[in-house]
């Protein structure tokens, strides 16, 4: 992944949470963590890190508020998100 690629991550990762993708934002964050430590040797890349424990705690928090959700009122498209983010941690 190229140091351009490892930046647009994150917008990427908020639209994914906006949209209720959750799978899919667990999958983007832990590639991007996997790419942040592969290109740790670049001092910019360096900086990011801090960026992905904020994002994973962005996902959890995001990921926390639709549980709640999913009890208040049922949709079965939120729920099956929430499957398979089960499935993926």
């Amino acid at each position: 992944m190229t140091i351009k690629a490892i930046h647009s991550t994150e917008s990427k990762l908020k639209n994914r949470l906006t949209d209720g993708d959750y799978p899919a934002a667990i999958e983007l964050c832990q590639k991007f963590e996997k790419d942040v430590e592969a290109n740790q040797q670049f001092t910019c890349i360096q900086a990011i890190t801090k960026d992905v424990k904020r994002l994973e705690n962005l996902v959890q928090l995001k990921l926390d508020a639709s549980l709640l959700e999913v009890t208040r009122s049922f949709v079965e498209h939120s729920y099956e998100r929430l499957l398979r983010v089960s499935r993926i941690i």
